[in-house]
């Protein structure tokens, strides 16, 4: 119960905390709990810190806990999937500092995984092609990663500064295009001058 609570609050940030969750799961022998943490764990480094290698580390600690609890062949099995599309993306980070077109390579065939939503966010895959090519100064072929991006309906703004899609944008020819979220928030505020005006009108 206590550990349960502990996850109520800001664990990540706060190395004490977590070690005592992880601390009264192993002396309760909660291995399936153990399990989910640090699947928890891997989850945040992903989505609040794109940090792949981190994940990876937390992924195969879940996996350990998930055998020790006698999880099913399935969840194992799904978890072995994740932790390797997480390792070959983690991989490829790293590979852009020493072997671009082998970055590029295995970006690519990891877009073309059927699974790879499960493990890896996909716009971080494009966003790691769009920032090579921004590096090599082929606005082209970025641009045609993100058109890649909008036809799948990734939300650009959450993986690319707008300032860099302007740039793409502007070196091609081509208009900025807007965002879903941009598109909503125009609507709102368009209905909200309407009842304004509708208001004063009443006036």
């Amino acid at each position: 119960l206590a550990a349960n609570y502990m996850q109520s609050l800001d664990w990540h940030n706060d190395p004490e905390i977590m070690k005592q969750i992880i601390t009264f799961y192993s002396k309760a022998k909660a291995y399936d709990k153990l399990s989910a943490f640090y699947d928890a764990c891997a989850q945040v480094e992903i989505d609040e810190y794109r940090d792949y290698e981190k994940a990876v580390g937390a992924l195969r600690e879940s996996h350990k806990f998930l055998v020790k609890a006698s999880g099913t062949a399935d969840q194992v099995s799904e978890l072995d999937l994740r932790i390797s599309l997480v390792e070959r993306f983690a991989e490829a980070r790293r590979l852009a500092k020493t072997d671009a077109d082998k970055m590029v390579q295995c970006c690519q065939e990891l877009l073309q995984e059927e699974d790879i939503e499960a493990a890896v966010r996909v716009g971080d895959v494009y966003a790691q092609l769009v920032e090579h090519y921004i590096t090599q100064q082929d606005n082209v072929k970025a641009h045609k990663v993100i058109e890649q991006m909008r036809q799948r309906q990734i939300i650009l703004s959450p993986y690319l500064d707008k300032e860099l899609v302007e740039q793409v944008y502007a070196a091609v020819g081509e208009p900025v295009p807007r965002e879903e979220n941009e598109n909503a928030a125009d609507e709102v505020g368009d209905d909200i001058d309407e009842e304004i005006r509708s208001e004063e009108g009443d006036d």
